[in-house]
């Protein structure tokens, strides 16, 4: 081979651009610097300064005349810009980059911060190319979005993510073709002011996934729209809302929603379980048909008490609905206040179906369980569609232990299994199971034995009754498990993945 004209140099130009297109892409992402390939020589200089594409991604950086020069190999197309001010501070020179080139950016995010939270303020020139707009802020300042945003002319623009924004042109017709709006760390956000959220929500025609996250407690209680005006809302498809129960009920109090909205709800309750109760009936007040939806449930207590209800219209789910449709379950107790878990079990799956759910993710701390348990057995028990169980918690264990327990329809009670048929099991299809340290200590089958000396048992009691066989174990923080075992139960079960951490 001659190594003074090796086969590399003779790549035509266009594999070439194909080449560092990939490499600016990735360093796009991966926050690597792709133009180390311009000093590789003189040809693949011409060739990706030739070739504008290859500079459309713009990350500012503390260097004014770099980031400069980085806009202008773009020419005239479309870039994606991201000034991050932790690694690029803020200059009145960056500002301005940013402000001529508004005119031919697609995607612009900015990261800012206490020092640098006016930069939005700036933001009042057309912006004709712009389809994706992003606001982070790093600091505790609000973010104040000028009125004139853009000079209110942005048509082509579809995502907007705004984060600890303290006012913002609600009327603008920025806004009317918002396919995607994300609004964090929310505070003092009246849902009833004139001209405001909700009545920019409604204008929106075209927006179909609406997330607002982070909500102060009582930011969408004040206002001043009678609870009997609704905002009509039924052009949103999917919606994300997390904040306290109270803003939650104010929230679904004042709009109207598609009996098929996809509903993921976190919602944090300082009070009884009566609290939830409300916010479940104003989820069905704002018109979500519960019955065709299945639900995912969450009751964590980094609060009191804590309610994450996800949901998905079964009749026309997304393909992220029919990878993860699950239902969750968490029980942490706090020592100021236990919520009445049984209570709010009942509750929620009185109002949600429970019929279409693949998988079951259990979190137990604190004695309220152990009163939910046999609740959960019938709710579960014949479900022909869980396939995943995944356990956690000191009190895990006892879902553990369920999975050895059968239906006897003669004294309508569970127990362990004598003459279990298939319809009868606990979790009956099961083929994924994960069970973390703190429930690994457990009594399967009324013995009391370390765990990997009963699960062999326990796998084979399912497969002679004719139950779906368990393709996937995973068991985290177990210390008695010996790669000879892992061998023994691979020969014993072929087509059992087994992981162990």
């Amino acid at each position: 081979m001659n190594e003074a004209n090796p086969p590399i140099a003779h790549l035509p130009p266009e594999l070439l651009v194909s080449i560092f297109a990939s490499l600016a892409d990735e360093s796009s992402v991966y926050e690597t610097d792709w133009t180390v390939v311009t000093h590789v020589c003189r040809a693949w200089r011409h060739i990706a300064l030739d070739h504008p594409i290859l500079w459309r991604h713009v990350n500012f950086t503390d260097d004014d005349a770099w980031t400069r020069e980085l806009c202008l190999r773009s020419q005239s197309v479309s870039i994606s810009v991201l000034w991050n001010v932790e690694e690029a501070p803020y200059s009145p020179i960056k500002a301005d980059i940013l402000l001529a080139h508004l005119v031919h950016t697609e995607q612009l995010t900015l990261l800012v911060d206490d020092d640098s939270h006016h930069i939005t303020t700036t933001l009042t020139f057309p912006a004709p190319a712009l389809h994706t707009f992003s606001v982070f802020s790093s600091g505790q300042s609000e973010v104040d979005i000028p009125t004139n945003l853009f000079d209110s002319y942005s048509p082509k623009l579809h995502q907007v993510a705004i984060d600890r924004c303290s006012r913002f042109p609600w009327s603008s017709p920025v806004l009317n073709n918002v396919v995607v709006f994300n609004l964090s760390n929310v505070v003092d956000f009246p849902l009833g002011e004139d001209g405001g959220f909700l009545a920019a929500l409604e204008r929106m025609s075209v927006l179909k996934t609406l997330s607002i996250s982070s909500v102060e407690p009582y930011s969408f209680v004040t206002g001043n729209t009678p609870s009997h005006q609704h905002a009509e809302l039924s052009h949103v498809s999917r919606l994300t809302l997390s904040c306290d129960v109270t803003d939650c009920v104010a929230f679904f109090q004042r709009v109207r929603l598609s009996p098929a909205v996809s509903l993921d709800l976190s919602a944090v309750s300082t009070s009884s379980s009566d609290s939830i109760r409300t916010l479940l009936r104003a989820i069905k007040s704002a018109g979500v048909n519960t019955d065709e939806h299945a639900v995912s449930l969450e009751l964590t207590s980094s609060c009191p008490g804590f309610v994450c209800v996800q949901t998905y219209n079964v009749e026309r789910p997304t393909e992220q609905d029919k990878e993860f449709p699950a239902f969750y379950i968490a029980f942490l107790w706090s020592e100021e206040r236990e919520l009445d878990a049984l209570d709010v079990t009942k509750a929620i799956c009185a109002t949600f179906s429970l019929a279409h759910l693949q998988a079951l993710n259990v979190n137990i701390r604190g004695p309220q369980w152990c009163a939910a348990l046999p609740l959960w057995m019938d709710l579960f028990g014949a479900s022909r569609s869980i396939s995943t169980l995944t356990v956690s918690g000191r009190e895990g264990a006892l879902v553990c232990a369920a999975l050895t327990q059968a239906y006897d329809d003669g004294t309508k009670k569970w127990g362990p299994v004598v003459h279990g048929t298939v319809a009868t099991y606990f979790l009956p299809t099961l083929t994924n199971l994960e069970i973390d340290r703190d429930a690994l200590s457990f009594t399967l089958l009324g013995e009391s034995a370390p765990l990997h000396q009963l699960l062999p048992q326990w796998l084979k009691q399912r497969e002679d009754a004719g139950l779906v066989a368990l393709r996937a174990l995973t068991l985290d923080g177990y210390g008695g498990v010996t790669p000879e075992w892992i061998a023994d139960l691979k020969i014993a079960f072929p087509s059992l993945a087994i992981t162990v951490y």
